[in-house]
């Protein structure tokens, strides 16, 4: 995958958070997904989705900065193997001694007068929280987002859309253009959420019923299977009574 790239991976992993959040973690299996569906070598790419599917690798797990700089390296050991090159040693802390290495706190950002900064972040477009998953999901969206609070109404937003995406797979429950016009809307004023909200139950009312009515159903099937057990057992002890 080459030196440059290894480098990259092992320093992410060497800066990965101690204790990361949903996010981190996921961010980083994303990454690996990544390589193995983009990985612009071809055969080097169709090497990773074999060496991806090594027990040593599995299950991946990414929940602490050990665990992430232990696990590519063993990656890159696996590769390494295949290549008949030298493994590494993947002691964390012979790890940390190569990869931990301060990058600096420098900005390659032209310098701008004082006057044009607030709080010395710059303004414009381009500030606002980082999100991920927003990020991953609706780029658009993302870029709305300028505050905390606008971060926590983004996500709602995100999730109302993909479960109405989901349940109109799974009913029809909206035509294409109308979800179209759905999405433009919620996206643009977050106050039309819970209206399409209110819309969205309104039209999955009748496909609900029935899965209630089925789950009743069941339930009373389970009862009666129990009635039964029951009698046969009350049937036997007054058998043995006789």
């Amino acid at each position: 995958m080459g030196r440059r790239s290894w480098f990259l991976f092992h320093s992410m992993a060497a800066k990965y958070p101690e204790y990361p959040s949903e996010d981190d973690i996921q961010a980083m299996h994303n990454l690996v997904a990544t390589l193995g569906q983009l990985y612009p070598c071809k055969l080097c790419r169709l090497h990773l989705r074999e060496q991806l599917r090594d027990p040593s690798l599995l299950p991946v797990t990414f929940s602490s900065r050990t665990e992430t700089t232990t696990w590519w390296c063993k990656l890159h050991n696996i590769v390494n193997a295949d290549l008949g090159k030298p493994q590494f040693d993947c002691n964390p802390f012979a790890l940390d001694l190569v990869y931990l290495k301060d990058c600096g706190e420098c900005d390659p950002r032209k310098k701008a007068p004082k006057s044009s900064k607030t709080g010395g972040k710059l303004d414009g477009p381009r500030t606002g929280p980082w999100d991920s998953y927003l990020y991953s999901r609706d780029e658009l969206l993302f870029s709305s987002v300028k505050t905390p609070g606008d971060q926590l109404i983004a996500r709602d937003i995100s999730d109302l859309i993909s479960a109405m995406t989901v349940f109109n797979d799974l009913f029809g429950v909206f035509s294409k253009s109308e979800l179209r016009l759905v999405e433009a809307e919620i996206t643009e004023s977050p106050e039309l959420r819970n209206k399409w909200f209110d819309e969205l139950m309104i039209r999955l009312g009748p496909e609900l019923e029935v899965f209630r009515v089925e789950e009743d159903d069941d339930e009373d099937d389970d009862d009666w299977d129990d009635w039964g057990e029951e009698s046969e057992r009350g049937d036997e002890t007054h058998r043995d009574e006789l």
